[in-house]
């Protein structure tokens, strides 16, 4: 029995570490061989906040609770949850991938396109003693850039997650923004992998 146990707990670390680095699911990114830089996009459609709840849901139920602190500081925090992605995520999924793979993160006219999808987020949260880091769930389309409807390879990241748990990371932004940095490394990674 403990070395089913033993067995069992093997296969599942396993499983969790290779979906950390993330693994394609569909198509292949070998496309990406030989290139030298590629477009990405963002979309957030469809996101899940947290273990259940609809990105609107959480949304409405945290400015509540901040104009419960301060009247009007709700729409301060729905511009800055709106705002974190152009101004936070999104530059920093850029500079990894750029850092980690050598690919220049290029708008105009690269071959492909890198479609991120984050399907779900976790803010975390930080008490000062105690905290929960920050991590989210990203799905990513290798597309032709002329035509972004052919698909070329899905990649799935789970649960990537912010490195800094404890200490200086009082602001959400700060905490997913690292969860995006771990993202595109664990993608760069694959890329590298697969383009050898």
């Amino acid at each position: 029995m403990k070395k089913l146990l033993v067995i069992l707990l093997a296969c599942l670390s396993s499983l969790a570490i290779a979906q950390k680095k993330g693994k394609v699911f569909y198509g292949s990114i070998e496309s990406l061989k030989g290139q030298s830089a590629i477009n990405t996009e963002y979309t957030y459609d469809s996101m899940i906040v947290g273990v259940d709840k609809l990105e609107k849901e959480f949304v409405e139920e945290k400015k509540k609770s901040w104009d419960l602190k301060e009247a009007g500081k709700g729409n301060d925090f729905e511009k800055m949850w709106m705002a974190d992605r152009k101004n936070r995520y999104e530059p920093t999924f850029d500079y990894y991938i750029r850092k980690t793979t050598g690919l220049t993160v290029n708008k105009d006219n690269p071959k492909y396109t890198l479609i991120v999808k984050t399907r779900r987020s976790e803010p975390g949260w930080n008490a000062g003693v105690v905290a929960k880091g920050a991590e989210i769930d990203v799905e990513v389309w290798l597309v032709e850039s002329a035509n972004k409807n052919q698909v070329l390879g899905k990649i799935i990241l789970l649960s990537q997650r912010g490195k800094n748990a404890t200490g200086g990371d009082f602001e959400m932004g700060l905490r997913l923004q690292e969860a995006y940095m771990e993202a595109a490394q664990a993608l760069g990674a694959l890329i590298i992998k697969t383009t050898k």
